[in-house]
């Protein structure tokens, strides 16, 4: 489950206008919770095609508004990524897009990249399926190959 923040959309669109950006990756910070067992009633819920949500009650506003103190059904922060991005945008200190280091991860959990991008590299080469993260390294590595760049979009924290 993520909670997407408003402006993702919009924000995403505005970063692929700017012609420059035609071969850039674009991630997306992201801020990870806990959640309590008693908030989801059941695992089988997963597998319902009918279900609308698979919290009870359903969540209906961005997670970090659940918590609230020890007794709260969302704790903890687990970990962010990257952390200092996310505490700039909690801060109000946000710097919008940020161009990344060749060497930093994009990770796909929230990224967008140009549908050229894919076509350019044939799509994802399975036999380097190594598991968890594989697809990621896979597509950045190759584009990178290709003169793309990696971006982050520090005013669209995800909440998962």
């Amino acid at each position: 489950f993520a909670w997407l923040p408003k402006n993702y959309l919009q924000s995403t669109i505005q970063f692929y206008k700017n012609p420059i950006h035609s071969k850039s990756l674009l991630a997306y910070p992201e801020q990870f919770f806990h959640i309590k067992k008693k908030f989801v009633p059941s695992w089988n819920i997963l597998n319902d095609k009918n279900s609308l949500s698979i919290f009870f009650p359903p969540i209906d506003r961005p997670l970090k508004s659940y918590v609230n103190g020890k007794d709260s059904d969302m704790f903890g922060f687990g970990y962010t990524r990257p952390p200092e991005i996310v505490e700039n945008y909690y801060a109000n200190r946000s710097r919008g897009f940020e161009k990344q280091s060749d060497k930093i991860f994009w990770e796909l959990s929230f990224a967008s990249c140009p549908f050229s991008c894919l076509e350019s590299i044939n799509g994802v080469q399975e036999e380097f399926d190594l598991g968890d993260d594989s697809h990621e390294f896979n597509i950045h590595s190759r584009c990178q190959k290709l003169g793309y760049d990696l971006w982050i979009d520090g005013d669209s924290v995800v909440q998962c």
